[in-house]
């Protein structure tokens, strides 16, 4: 089996510092600097580097904020289709990102930026409000529905 370009061997401290540089730096790039147009806040949850510091796959999130009246189904359509545009949007702009990068950051090569929307966080977040809501459930009451 093949080594993945994207992990990093023996020196996993320095990849992860510089995936923590890149991440603080992108982020301050998109919320000052940014010349596109987001669907709303975008949020970089992390950065993943290639072993060779040439490639950096950056993940986020996306904050929508709900309209008065919008139906939970129409939002949910709202919100996925502001993740496809935001990945479209930062991925369209992401020379403009790599350049910031360079001005930067100190480095011999400057890493190719690539934009993911993070399904994971999203899943975190359904599982820990699951989580939230059978603890909620399992709370005694002392018969009146007030909890004893």
């Amino acid at each position: 089996m093949g080594k993945n370009p994207l992990k990093g061997g023996g020196e996993s401290h320095r990849l992860a510092k510089v995936e923590r540089e890149i991440r603080d730096v992108v982020g301050m790039y998109l919320l000052g600097g940014f010349s596109g147009t987001l669907p709303g806040f975008v949020s970089l949850t992390r950065v993943v580097v290639s072993a060779d510091l040439r490639i950096a796959r950056c993940h986020f999130t996306l904050l929508v904020n709900r309209e008065e009246g919008e139906t939970e189904e129409a939002f949910k359509k709202r919100e996925e289709l502001g993740r496809k545009e935001a990945a479209n949007e930062l991925n369209e702009h992401s020379s403009e990102v790599q350049h910031r990068l360079a001005q930067v950051l100190q480095m011999r090569y400057t890493p190719k930026v690539t934009f993911y929307y993070d399904e994971g966080y999203e899943s975190a977040m359904k599982v820990e409000k699951i989580l939230k809501d059978l603890s909620d459930s399992s709370k005694p009451t002392d018969g009146s529905g007030e909890e004893a």
